[in-house]
């Protein structure tokens, strides 16, 4: 658009580019520390409410069916794979 007004490359630069990169450098300077200590102010209290573990859990929609009967089956998987493996090995 502003090519079809006459600017040339130089005026385009002045207008817009360099003035978005001033803007741009600007609110990242001072949006960082603003960012930083308040994740902080909300991650360290978060965490020292924690009983010490995490609890794992992957819901049934998900999984698509019982945890335990998942991992079992994985688990099954996993042993019949290293039995064959060592079979075919030794």
């Amino acid at each position: 658009m502003t090519k079809i007004l006459g600017y040339s490359n130089g005026e385009v630069g002045k207008l817009y580019i360099v003035s978005t990169a001033i803007v741009t450098l600007i609110s990242i300077i001072l949006s960082l520390p603003i960012c930083y200590y308040g994740v902080w102010a909300i991650w360290k209290p978060m965490l020292q409410s924690f009983a010490g573990w995490l609890p794992y859990y992957i819901s049934p929609y998900i999984s698509g069916n019982d945890n335990n009967r998942s991992c079992m089956l994985c688990f099954d998987k996993y042993t019949e794979f290293q039995k064959n493996k060592e079979n075919t090995n030794g």
